[in-house]
């Protein structure tokens, strides 16, 4: 198992790791302590945590009275039972409808080291339950924790949306992990790191949950605070105190909630005493690789002229939520309509994977598999997730840290054979995991929904052949035309490398082909897509979709009967021979006659997409090669390209990962939070192989 702090296993808290008292305690029996006030849960909490830290008054002051302000931060320690997120969004819809005249967005960012299962907290909010419209919408896209970060969106139609980033693990490896981006000259936190405008600190108490309250991740607390940032914790310890004033808050104890007689609110002060021995400088790997993957992170522009290239579907979920955020978007593309060659099939597979143990590509794949259910479903046509009726991936099985807790797994199944037809609607001698969440897409319906967005401009049929600089903006050249904006996302797939500012890049091109299967009595039966060494979907418009040949670095995009015949091959697997839907499959009589689709993948080295800004090869290397030579004063971090990010090698997995990518990149664009950890930022960055090939020289 991989030891690495940031992918330990995920330990739950099960139903059975919860008490309900006659008298409405909820106790946890890992702490045997309360999660909060019995049957006055969220008086306590308006009290301690949104009046502790002023938090409408903070809102105020800073997204209405100070101009060009328009998100809040808060940092919390210990979701629990989501009650202190609850109480917060209903605040926040207060505020909105009474105070924000423009569009804001407030973060929410909680860690939580045993995140309670869906089961767990559905029980704990029958128990108590003071805001049961939110509530009910925070259980329908609550995940399973299997992955540690999870990016849930809530009222993104509205004036004012709220983003809930949960981070599983210890508090201190969850702060740990986020972008955290040191100023050399100073050792402390420089000002492009994020930064949180409130604190709920709410562990179980110091005797019983020391963890929480530790001087190091009392450390880490301030250094993503800047001088104002607000904390509250219902705790009234001296050792709480001490350590928070220690790390340069002012601390002062107020009356606290019921009979707690006092508990602490504060204010961040100064950073100057949290900081030893400002004067020894050494470059750490760890610093190195910082600088590396530093990002430009400036006020929000709005209303940026983004150039798109490419209408697949990166390139349209990036265009749709750009738009979303204020920006005027064109998107180009070579081909006669979106969605045309990678993600041209007639259906597309909203893949899930669950890995033998956690690593940055594991957590990658879960959270955007997560996001990605909640982003179509929450698109407004209902008949886009038609075909999300459960997938089926056989001959797999969940490792014994989600077996363990199966039962309260929501996401995931394992399956017996003899569970297999009543799932699956076919007889299929196999076990296997059940996705009950998973299925397939419509491409073109979704392409085409996306890019038609507001006024979203679409240029089709035009091959952008150069880009470059002009004017202190980007030029895009066309055979026909040239198009000039602030900004450009190359999203072209496999084609992607092909422009000479981004020519290094390493891109796999893979070429793949679907056939299309006339139905018949038994396939027919098919209720959810089917994954073996290909898939299978259920019927629709009478046909099958089966997929997809594995083709590395061929490009010829005219259907193969080979190819059609290893598709068929591979589903005939799944059945015994002796079975009607075998002979069925084996009665084709003619597959040269058999239609299907091609199109060619990209994929990388490491079988991770491309995702953000990117830097000048030489420059970068040569930055890189003599930032041991340069004094403290000197080091800056790595140069990037200006306005110019990538979006590509998303593999056949687009459809699955666009929608988290596309929403990294408007926070890079708007300068605004990540919805996911450092780890999975760098994992995807496309300085990670600049950085990998500087460490080899």
């Amino acid at each position: 198992m991989n030891l690495n702090k940031n992918f330990q296993p995920i330990e739950c808290t099960k139903i059975e790791d919860i008490k309900i008292s006659d008298s409405g305690e909820i106790i946890s029996k890992n702490f045997n302590d309360i999660y909060f006030y019995p049957n006055k849960g969220s008086e306590e909490t308006e009290h301690t945590f949104i009046n502790g830290n002023n938090i409408t008054r903070r809102w105020r002051e800073k997204l209405i009275d100070q101009s060009g302000n328009d998100y809040f931060v808060i940092g919390e320690t210990g979701f629990g039972s989501g009650l202190n997120f609850l109480c917060t969004w209903n605040r926040w819809r207060q505020f909105s409808k009474n105070e924000a005249t423009s569009k804001k967005t407030l973060y929410y960012i909680s860690t939580e080291l045993y995140p309670p299962t869906y089961e767990c907290l559905k029980k704990i909010i029958m128990s108590y339950n003071p805001f049961p419209e939110l509530s009910k919408e925070l259980l329908k896209i609550y995940p399973d924790a299997i992955g540690g970060d999870y990016l849930l969106n809530f009222d993104h139609e509205k004036e004012c949306s709220i983003k809930l980033i949960l981070l599983f693990g210890e508090s201190e490896a969850c702060l740990s992990r986020l972008e955290n981006y040191p100023d050399i000259e100073t050792q402390s936190i420089c000002s492009k790191t994020i930064k949180f405008d409130a604190w709920y600190l709410d562990g179980f108490s110091p005797k019983k949950n020391p963890k929480m309250w530790t001087t190091q991740l009392l450390q880490l607390i301030a250094r993503y605070s800047y001088k104002g940032t607000t904390l509250a914790t219902y705790s009234s310890a001296r050792e709480v105190k001490d350590k928070l004033k220690d790390v340069g808050f002012k601390t002062s104890k107020i009356k606290g909630y019921g009979k707690k007689r006092e508990m602490i609110s504060a204010y961040f002060s100064t950073h100057d005493n949290i900081f030893i021995n400002k004067n020894k400088f050494k470059l750490s790997e760890n610093l190195k690789a910082s600088l590396c993957y530093k990002r430009n992170k400036e006020t929000k522009i709005k209303n940026k002229e983004i150039i798109i290239i490419g209408a697949g579907i990166a390139g349209c979920t990036a265009a749709y939520l750009l738009k979303k955020s204020g920006h005027k978007i064109k998107l180009i593309d070579n081909e006669k309509d979106v969605a045309q060659k990678a993600s041209g099939n007639l259906k597309a597979i909203l893949y899930s994977r669950t890995a033998k143990e956690r690593s940055a590509s594991s957590d990658f794949y879960e959270a955007s598999m997560h996001f990605a259910q909640q982003f179509y479903r929450g698109l407004d046509n209902g008949s886009f997730c038609d075909g999300l009726t459960g997938m089926i991936k056989l001959n797999e099985e969940l490792n014994k840290d989600l077996s363990n807790r199966s039962n309260e797994l929501r996401s995931r199944k394992n399956i017996k054979p003899h569970e297999m037809k009543k799932l699956s609607g076919l007889d299929i001698n196999k076990s296997g995991i059940f996705y009950p969440d998973s299925g397939w897409l419509h491409p073109f319906e979704i392409c085409n929904y996306l890019s038609n967005y507001s006024d979203i401009e679409i240029i089709k049929n035009n091959m952008v052949t150069d880009i470059f600089r002009e004017n202190e903006r980007w030029a895009v050249k066309t055979p026909h035309s040239k198009f000039a904006g602030d900004t450009v996302i190359i999203c072209c797939g496999h084609t992607t490398n092909k422009f000479k500012l981004i020519n290094w890049l390493k891109i796999k091109p893979i070429r793949g082909q679907t056939t299309h299967l006339p139905t018949s009595k038994e396939i027919n039966k098919l209720k959810t897509v089917l994954c073996y060494e290909g898939y299978i979907t259920p019927s629709s418009n009478m046909c099958h979709d089966l997929g997809s040949s594995y083709n590395i670095n061929d490009l010829n995009e005219n259907l193969s009967v080979l190819d059609q015949k290893e598709n068929i091959n591979k589903l005939l697997k799944c059945f015994d021979k002796d079975t009607s839907i075998y002979k069925e499959i084996i009665g084709l009589s003619d597959i040269n006659s058999l239609s299907g689709d091609t199109g060619i993948r990209s994929t990388t080295t490491d079988y991770m997409p491309i995702v953000g800004p990117i830097s000048n090869k030489s420059i970068f290397l040569d930055e890189l090669k003599h930032i041991n030579k340069l004094n403290q004063n000197e080091i800056k971090g790595v140069s990037l390209i200006k306005d110019l990010y990538i979006n590509t090698g998303f593999g056949s997995n687009g459809f699955t990962t666009s929608p988290l990518c596309s929403e990294i990149l408007v926070s890079y664009i708007d300068g605004t939070p990540m919805p996911v950890s450092e780890t999975i930022r760098r994992s995807i960055s496309p300085n990670r192989f600049l950085y990998r090939e500087q460490k080899r020289l």
